[in-house]
């Protein structure tokens, strides 16, 4: 049940890129501006996943970040120009990420009443 409540989340994000594209692209500039505060770096390169128009037209604005797009996923991964420290905020890293850290309060809300 829970393996199905994750997937079925992922899939309502990815599908908000198709059918809500305004609020996706802003979901994903939260994303951006979450993950340079924190990055102390100059530089970035910023690479984006799929139905990302608005918001590449956005990102390419910003004279910091070399802006790479990629296929396979949603979200926005952004990197030291070094390589050295990375922030994935791509849906399939952060749903991983608040499994890991909330799976036990997810478990307790769906089976309470079950025993």
């Amino acid at each position: 049940i829970i393996d199905n409540l994750f997937e079925n989340v992922q899939q309502r994000l990815a599908d908000m890129a198709g059918k809500e594209p305004e609020r996706f692209n802003e979901l994903l500039w939260t994303f951006f501006s979450s993950a340079r505060k924190l990055l102390s770096a100059e530089k970035f390169h910023l690479y984006v996943g799929e139905g990302a128009e608005a918001f590449l037209r956005r990102a390419r604005e910003q004279r910091e970040v070399e802006v790479r797009q990629e296929e396979g996923y949603y979200g926005v991964i952004l990197e030291t120009v070094d390589g050295k420290i990375r922030c994935d905020y791509t849906v399939r890293s952060l749903l991983r990420s608040l499994r890991a850290t909330r799976e036990a309060e997810i478990r307790e809300l769906l089976f309470e009443n079950k025993e």
